[in-house]
């Protein structure tokens, strides 16, 4: 007995390294991302994804920048690889930054019962990067990442939606960081803050899903359940990850292939 409560024990303190490790570097990007509300550039960064898989970044750029170029930069020792974010002219005109209209609460899917992540009150501005079933998805100059209805808001600024597909052959690695460049027609280029993304292998997710995807008795421990690790993922930012459900993403331009040239 006093064997088994040992590895317990041990099996707790692994599971809370992991999710610190999964949840702290995540709020700490939602935080950096409030910090450029007033900037140009709205976008959520992707902070996990599956290994050797594409992957589509997207951002919604205010028209009054007048951008020529967009680009999604990702380090790659002393040459960095550069693709272009070419315009997406189906997605029309977007919101790029709002204001709420009256208190507001800020829910993790576009609907009604999904959970609340945090309120805002009147006044408070937040970046835009997406909209679906009459949510707006962005995040609030005070770090509050998730959906608010669009009747709770105003807005601000209005742009044009950006975004490529990272192929396979970049994404074939444990991490990656980028960053998105837009140059406007002085040559002027605006920056966002650098995004590292984790990329988890089939073998890592099949790891975690065997150890705790199996049947689970009744009053069992919260991380026995492949919810747990579903929920981990998506609250870390891998909606992708460990469930093939889209509840919650984008539209489809979000995920849809945009595959360019890259230098």
């Amino acid at each position: 007995m006093r064997q088994l409560a040992n590895n317990e024990t041990i099996l707790n303190f692994v599971i809370s390294s992991l999710i610190l490790y999964l949840l702290l570097p995540p709020f700490a990007c939602d935080v950096m991302a409030a910090s450029t509300a007033e900037s140009a550039i709205a976008y959520f960064p992707a902070l996990v994804g599956r290994y050797g898989q594409q992957v589509t970044v997207r951002a919604h750029i205010a028209d009054e920048a007048n951008i020529r170029n967009v680009t999604l930069v990702v380090e790659n020792g002393a040459k960095p690889l550069r693709g272009k974010m070419p315009r997406l002219t189906q997605a029309g005109v977007v919101p790029v930054s709002a204001q709420t209209a009256k208190d507001a609460t800020v829910r993790s899917g576009p609907a009604a019962n999904k959970n609340i992540k945090g309120r805002l009150s009147r006044g408070e501005r937040m970046q835009i990067a997406g909209e679906k079933d009459g949510y707006y998805r962005g995040v609030s100059a005070s770090g509050i990442k998730g959906y608010v209805l669009k009747q709770d808001v105003d807005i601000l600024q209005t742009g044009s939606a950006y975004a490529v597909t990272l192929p396979s052959s970049i994404t074939s690695r444990s991490k990656l960081t980028y960053h998105i460049e837009a140059q406007d027609a002085s040559g002027r280029v605006i920056r966002t803050d650098a995004v590292t993304m984790r990329l988890l292998t089939e073998q890592e997710i099949d790891t975690f899903m065997a150890a705790y995807g199996g049947p689970t008795p009744v009053g069992a421990p919260l991380y026995r359940k492949p919810l747990f690790w579903v929920s981990m993922a998506a609250v870390a930012g891998g909606a992708y990850i460990l469930s093939s459900d889209k509840d919650g993403s984008d539209d489809d331009l979000t995920t849809a292939e945009i595959m360019v040239e890259w230098e």
